[in-house]
């Protein structure tokens, strides 16, 4: 009984979501909550656990866990193939920032512009001592006039110059690949 390991392998769909459901404007109301979605989990537990030393005077035990989990949305509310909710920011950061679940994908993906660094000098032409951004560079969502060096720049996925709704992307998720620990 000094090596003991376990493997957990489970599969899960839970119904009946609390989601926050489209309405017919002749109610007088856009949403709802209603009782509707449906999400499958999926995973892995791996659980390690050894005695390595067990003497009167000493005892040394070491664990170690790991595990994975999938998901994926399989039905969201009447009519909806994605629902996005705005995450609040405070202080200076003003940018689009989504939580997306949409049909047949992980639930919790963060939306939003993808962020390229900062507009360099080099993005730049200097004219009459005020910068201008050089053809060819998107702007970020604001003026090409108002943009200075050091401002945000985010990727024109679709390449026509500006940085809109347009460009908005899944640029991370909210449950990490994996998670665990280790106890000696």
């Amino acid at each position: 009984n000094r090596i003991n390991l376990n493997l957990d392998v489970y599969s899960k769909i839970t119904r009946d979501l609390l989601l926050n459901a489209n309405l017919p404007l002749s109610t007088g109301f856009s949403t709802v909550y209603k009782n509707v979605g449906k999400i499958r989990n999926q995973g892995l537990e791996f659980t390690l656990n050894t005695v390595n030393i067990n003497s009167k005077s000493f005892k040394w035990q070491t664990e170690f866990n790991i595990s994975f989990n999938r998901n994926k949305i399989l039905e969201l509310a009447e009519n909806q193939d994605m629902i996005q909710s705005t995450v609040p920011f405070t202080g200076d950061y003003n940018g689009t920032f989504l939580y997306q679940a949409k049909l047949g994908e992980p639930a919790g993906q963060f939306y939003g512009y993808e962020w390229l660094g900062n507009y360099q000098y080099e993005d730049f032409d200097l004219v009459n001592g005020n910068y201008v951004l050089k053809a060819g560079v998107s702007t970020n969502g604001n003026t090409a006039a108002t943009i200075k060096p050091g401002d945000i720049k985010y990727k024109d996925q679709n390449a026509d110059g500006v940085v809109n709704d347009k460009d908005a992307v899944v640029i991370g998720r909210g449950l990490p690949v994996h998670f665990g620990g280790f106890t000696n």
